[in-house]
């Protein structure tokens, strides 16, 4: 018998570039599904890209009706009211609950809880990428039935078969930022971090790199707090990169630094660390949960401990890279078959 499954995209699209952490699943997801193995599942991919404001609230439904979908995995994280309706097994993901703790930090917070709200009571499932955010969501939602959140790690072996150059993409010596630019991320704090590791420095011409798609406003201001420390010369933006090129980025910087505000999981801190790069981090929760997984990642209390470790790398270019065996929870295969067990 042939399982239907609804698949909630996002923005994506075949052959659609992967710049975010939504679009990165939905095509690990499905060119899993592409596999021997699943034969008997049918997938139909909804994706939200020029569609119009009425889509997901009451187009999407009517097509899951439609193409008698059995299943249906909202990885945007929002699931239609009109779905209450459907003879469908609704299957909500969330990857972290930051807008409930920092509503300061997003465009429309209050939309996003009330999103999150609705689709936390419709969902028969709810996948979330780590345990930390499982607690978090039973702390949330107190009444909330805990044996219908599952915790499926994301999978990070999507770049192992990427082709290593030998070159570095910069002719300088570089730390690297990795994500979106958004306010959430933290970023102002990251540049002062840097901005005092060169004062400390003997090698004023290490550079940080920070790539990732950007919102405006918040990379304009960053860009006023560079201006101010004088460190224009020295931090350097890179819009959306290929995998291929961001592998190359990975592969010879000195450490990937991230202090961002909230994490669920993390697709750069794991993907650098899936190839055995250093990375250095504040001391989140979720980072904690990583630790027993990878030795190569540095937790940091505070911001002249974070400094001291950028440092100690940098003195140490033995530590810089490891051999990594990823463990099998960490893999897209593991992830689909959780999904499916999950969902059934």
């Amino acid at each position: 018998m042939k399982l239907k499954i609804g698949i909630d995209a996002g923005d994506y699209y075949p052959n659609s570039p992967i710049n975010s952490g939504i679009k990165r699943i939905v095509n690990q997801v499905l060119l899993q599904l592409k596999s021997q193995h699943y034969k008997e599942v049918i997938p139909h991919i909804y994706s939200f890209k020029n569609r119009g404001l009425l889509f997901g609230s009451i187009r999407l439904p009517c097509y899951l009706y439609k193409n008698h979908d059995q299943i249906f995995w909202a990885f945007s994280g929002q699931i239609p009211w009109l779905t209450k309706f459907l003879p469908i097994n609704k299957v909500l993901f969330l990857y972290d609950l930051g807008f409930y703790q920092y509503p300061q930090r997003f465009s429309y917070p209050q939309r996003l809880i009330q999103q999150t709200n609705q689709s936390v009571k419709l969902a028969d499932k709810i996948i979330v990428s780590s345990q930390i955010t499982k607690d978090q969501l039973i702390k949330q939602f107190p009444n909330i039935n805990a044996n219908k959140i599952s915790v499926c790690y994301l999978g990070i072996d999507h770049l192992l078969s990427i082709n290593i150059k030998s070159t570095s993409p910069l002719p300088y010596q570089y730390f690297l930022y990795v994500g979106v630019v958004k306010p959430l991320k933290n970023l102002e704090k990251l540049i002062q971090i840097y901005d005092q590791f060169l004062k400390q420095s003997p090698n004023k011409k290490i550079k940080l790199v920070i790539i990732g798609k950007a919102q405006s406003n918040y990379k304009n201001s960053l860009l006023q707090l560079i201006n101010l420390l004088k460190q224009e010369q020295n931090i350097i933006f890179k819009d959306v990169v290929t995998d291929a090129e961001l592998v190359n980025y990975y592969q010879h910087c000195i450490a990937l630094l991230n202090v961002s505000l909230v994490e669920g999981f993390c697709f750069p801190v794991l993907e650098a660390l899936s190839l055995g790069m250093s990375v250095i981090v504040n001391n989140l929760p979720i980072y904690k949960e990583y630790t027993p997984f990878f030795s190569n990642l540095y937790i940091s209390k505070t911001k002249n401990d974070f400094i001291k470790k950028m440092v100690v790398i940098c003195k140490n270019p033995e530590i810089k890279k490891q051999s990594i065996n990823i463990p099998s929870q960490f893999t897209w295969k593991w992830y689909v078959q959780k999904l499916l067990e999950n969902a059934l």
